[in-house]
C-alpha cells in the first residue's frame, strides 16, 4: 500500500510495516528515501 503526504510517499507491507519513505522534486530528482527492515 501506498499513501502519499504532499510530495512524500509512504510505502507499506500488507501487514501494515513502513518499508520506504520516498520523495522527489519537480524535476524529477531524488530528494529523499528512507528504507526500513
Amino acid at each position: 500500500m501506498i499513501s502519499q503526504y504532499g510530495q512524500v510517499e509512504f510505502h507499506f507491507s500488507p501487514q501494515g510495516a513502513l518499508l520506504l519513505i520516498y520523495s522527489e522534486n519537480e524535476l524529477g530528482e531524488l530528494v529523499l528515501s528512507e528504507k526500513f527492515e
